[in-house]
């Protein structure tokens, strides 16, 4: 009876190790696109229709900054669009709504 008790201890401590071995792929390496564009400079962002003293479109990032693009091309002009951007402030930028910071934008895409 030992010596089986020990046999199935051994074997649930191997599962154990091969479970959290295995496991170690998730994070972002489980979602290569995610961390591939996060590392590149890329910020996460939602298009948000703001309708509010003039203004229309803002992007709001996932801390809840608002950015007003000086142009944002007709494409992704939806409410509530998720896409990948990089921008640059614009120095000297003024915007009608005075809501968020003016940028220009770099590079857009949609977020999958």
């Amino acid at each position: 009876m030992q010596n089986k008790l020990k046999h199935i201890t051994g074997i649930a401590i191997v599962f154990a190790f091969l479970t959290q071995l295995l496991s170690c792929g998730y994070g972002d390496r489980a979602h290569p696109g995610v961390a591939e564009k996060a590392w590149n400079g890329y910020t996460k962002a939602t298009v948000i229709d703001y309708k509010v003293d003039g203004c229309t479109w803002m992007l709001e990032l996932e801390d809840g900054k608002k950015l007003q693009p000086a142009e944002l091309k007709p494409d992704y002009q939806k409410d509530k669009l998720q896409v990948w951007i990089t921008y640059e402030i614009k120095k000297g930028g003024m915007g009608i709504c005075m809501a968020g910071e003016m940028v220009n934008i770099t590079h857009i895409e949609l977020r999958k």
